[in-house]
């Protein structure tokens, strides 16, 4: 028998506080608080961070300490040695619009109704709404978006059980850290939405066996081309905060080509799909995740906006070097906004670079 599941374990109690709204849902895609989605968080950021230790092995490593669907009963074989139980839901639900304390213009070519002659017309949208895209639909009986299904409210708690046992304890630890602090968990997650702190889990010690990688990979990892940006002061709320993060990557985002072009906005993410927009069918069809993660952490008596840059190896090789030059005008213009981080960053979690 495979006793190395219950050996060296470790139990940690938790309670997490969503410090932005959370998008996680059931079937119907309305609020529900599952273990599920966060049991898939933790493994993510593991692989973030220990990913590259592994290499070839990443895969096996990886099974062994989260378990696989491939379960032989007699060794074991299959069973995570992490497990969550959840003790204690407090969690609100709502359907509310979101408050738009700086609101972003943007301007959109018009036509005027009798000479015909195009003009444009700055209109203002609310920061909150362009991140929480797809969760909203526009109403032109109450002219403003409506939000489509209910979600987790700010403010809102649930606590945990985790037991973590064998030999990769202080790995999956680190992991639970950043994921936690930085993660996120739900829908639009990437985009600062279910941003979440705990106590408990931001006085655990980083191990020191972060290691930044001196390269990239197929997925997201720590490396030497990893950025960190924060916001320059504290906010007093997450609305205030949440909206200069959205404004600011939506005008870094908007800097990289001209307007009604996207093949360089496609490098960061796919799908992209405009109404009234000719866009490609590669860029329309084509689905992978943008590599530039959002949130908002606890800071002071406030709150404070960061974004983190995890480059990749482009999805396609013939892309390559235009991806690159993306991510560095990307970067280039964050740390024009916001304070460029990432060597404190590195030195905080116990990382070398």
């Amino acid at each position: 028998m495979d006793v190395s599941r219950y050996v060296n374990t470790e139990k940690i109690d938790f309670t997490v506080e969503f410090l932005t709204p959370c998008f996680l849902g059931g079937a119907d895609q309305n609020a529900e608080v599952r273990i599920a989605p966060f049991k898939a968080g933790l493994r993510y950021w593991w692989r973030v961070l220990y990913g590259q230790k592994y290499g070839d092995k990443l895969k096996s490593v990886e099974d062994e300490i989260f378990g696989t669907a491939k379960s032989d009963a007699k060794t074991r074989v299959g069973k995570s040695r992490v497990i969550w139980e959840l003790t204690e839901n407090k969690c609100n639900f709502a359907k509310d619009n979101f408050r738009n304390p700086k609101p972003m213009m943007v301007s959109h070519t018009m036509r005027d109704k009798v000479t015909g002659a195009p003009f444009k017309k700055a209109f203002p949208v609310n920061p909150l709404d362009y991140l929480a895209y797809g969760k909203n639909e526009y109403s032109k009986e109450e002219r403003k978006n409506i939000y489509k299904n209910t979600y987790i409210k700010a403010g809102s708690t649930i606590s945990f059980h985790i037991f973590i046992a064998g030999t990769h304890l202080a790995e999956v630890k680190d992991a639970l850290k950043f994921f936690i602090t930085y993660g996120g968990v739900g829908s639009r997650s990437r985009n600062g939405f279910g941003s979440m702190y705990s106590k408990e889990i931001s006085d655990l010690a980083w191990s020191g066996q972060i290691v930044v990688s001196d390269k990239v990979s197929e997925y997201p990892v720590l490396s030497i081309q990893s950025g960190m940006y924060v916001e320059k002061q504290n906010c007093s709320d997450w609305e205030f905060s949440l909206s200069q993060i959205g404004t600011y990557y939506h005008d870094v985002r908007g800097s990289l080509e001209r307007k009604h072009n996207y093949e360089k906005r496609s490098l960061i993410s796919r799908p992209i799909e405009v109404k009234g927009e000719d866009i490609p069918a590669e860029i329309r069809k084509q689905r992978f995740p943008k590599d530039i993660f959002m949130g908002i952490t606890k800071s002071g008596n406030g709150v404070r906006g960061y974004i983190i840059v995890l480059p990749i190896k482009f999805y396609h090789q013939s892309e390559q070097q235009e991806y690159c030059e993306v991510i560095k005008k990307i970067k280039d213009g964050f740390a024009s906004v916001m304070n460029e981080n990432t060597s404190e960053f590195v030195k905080m979690i116990g990382g070398t670079k």
